[in-house]
């Protein structure tokens, strides 16, 4: 069933709405800002570093002096029986008390075992920083999904604004040749049956807009009705540095996927030491300072005040095996730690390849592509004219209408896809989030664009 005039008329009044200048629109900076303070996730991650930090202080309270207060206060109660010079039993009554106080210092001096748990809780703060950084290129790359997904859905419905109206003139144009008596009936039916269609397509692109969008806002938290539009012209920037293998290079050095797998290897690695340092001998430096009154029976009525100072050594000599079997499984995980740092090695230098090849096939399309609109546009408006002069059909004119929209709307989707590929590529070399997110908002504009004109008008 065919479209009335007024619904259709309706639509581009609807769309002409939808992409008026707003007063604000989001950039990338902006919504990663928002992002980073929203996303549960990555929050969560700045909860579990500030965790793994406190492993730093507690393992060097180990080397640390331990000072220890101790106090006591006894009543005693009993009998004291003895003989005297005649060989007399004697029965004394006892009713005492026996307070004593203990100050005691305890300092290692050589806890070699103590030490690698410090050099262990720093391997863990650099793994952790490490994942909580490569939690925050992880919330980039969802919400650069997010955002250009959005602004794709956006330049449809901008070219489906463009598209509309010239489909609606088609359609009056020729009902006003047929009620002359110079068109056909199949003509009125294609052209109807093309503004259906596309309707329908700009329904579907309007419902993936509001899914983009509610998607951007979860990630966000914040109600984003506009984003920052593609610069017109768009010229895809110079990839810096033009060169892989100093990509690849800067990928394995700043990953911070890459840097938590060897900050996980460096804790294996110390563990098997630590583990073969409960071997050697430990050196404690120790001290106490007591003071005791009425300390047994035979010193009723006298104080005792004693200091000490020394040094404790401390050599293990046997512990059943139970060291060398804590060694075992901490060489296999060490050996486990290698194999996962090759494997993400890997794994990051393939990716990093695919997306910069992306990135340089998608400057190549976009120069392409350009060309196609050109000639596509222009057959579109040689087709259209001669369908008014009588030279051409209504086939001839509906097909390089649809031709021109498709070619727009894969430039449109290049150019995003471009800038998606770029993003994703800083990413996976270890690029700092700001230094990501400028890179995305300089491809960007912050005010609408001004709208084209449609690609032909009958």
């Amino acid at each position: 069933m065919a479209v009335p005039r007024r619904a259709a008329s309706a639509l581009i009044i609807a769309l002409s709405g939808l992409f008026a200048a707003p007063a604000w629109s989001m950039g990338f900076a902006e919504a990663l800002a928002s992002a980073r303070q929203n996303a549960a996730r990555y929050r969560a991650a700045g909860h579990e570093l500030d965790a793994v930090r406190m492993n730093l202080p507690i393992a060097r309270s180990a080397l640390l002096p331990t000072v220890t207060l101790s106090a006591q206060a006894q009543d005693v109660e009993g009998w004291r029986q003895s003989r005297n010079q005649q060989n007399q039993d004697m029965r004394l009554r006892l009713a005492y008390s026996a307070p004593s106080t203990a100050l005691q210092l305890r300092m290692p001096l050589l806890n070699r075992e103590a030490t690698l748990r410090v050099d262990q809780a720093e391997a863990r703060i650099a793994a952790g920083e490490a994942q909580y950084e490569s939690r925050g290129l992880d919330l980039v790359e969802r919400l650069a999904l997010a955002y250009f997904e959005v602004l794709l859905q956006q330049e449809n419905l901008a070219l489906a604004e463009q598209q509309v109206l010239p489909l609606v003139q088609q359609l009056d144009q020729f009902r006003a040749r047929l009620a002359r008596g110079e068109g056909t009936r199949v003509d009125v039916a294609r052209a109807e049956s093309d503004l259906d269609l596309f309707l329908v397509r700009v329904i579907e692109t309007l419902t993936a807009l509001q899914i983009a969008q509610r998607d951007l806002t979860r990630i966000t938290g914040a109600q984003v009705t506009a984003l920052r539009r593609l610069s017109e012209p768009f010229v895809p920037p110079a990839l810096v540095p033009d060169n892989l293998f100093a990509w690849l290079d800067m990928a394995v050095r700043n990953n911070p996927v890459i840097r938590q797998v060897q900050g996980n290897l460096q804790i294996a690695a110390l563990d098997v030491k630590r583990n073969r340092a409960a071997h050697l001998p430990q050196v404690n430096l120790v001290g106490s300072l007591s003071h005791q009154q009425n300390e047994s029976v035979s010193n009723l009525g006298t104080t005792t005040t004693q200091r000490s100072l020394g040094v404790q050594l401390s050599v293990p000599i046997y512990s059943g095996g139970g060291i060398d079997a804590s060694v075992k499984p901490a060489l296999s995980e060490q050996a486990k730690a290698e194999e996962a740092l090759r494997a993400q090695r890997e794994v990051i230098e393939q990716e990093v390849q695919r997306q910069f090849q992306s990135v340089k096939d998608g400057a190549v399309r976009i120069r392409a592509l350009e060309q196609a609109v050109q000639s596509a546009d222009l057959a579109a408006t040689g087709a259209t004219r001669a369908l008014v002069a009588g030279l051409g059909t209504a086939t001839e004119a509906s097909e390089a209408l649809t031709r021109a929209f498709s070619a727009r709307r894969d430039l449109a989707q290049a150019r995003i896809q471009y800038l998606l590929s770029r993003a994703v590529l800083m990413i996976r070399a270890g690029q700092p989030l700001t230094e990501v997110a400028s890179e995305v908002d300089r491809a960007l504009v912050l005010a609408e664009v001004p709208r084209a004109e449609p690609a032909a008008r009958p």
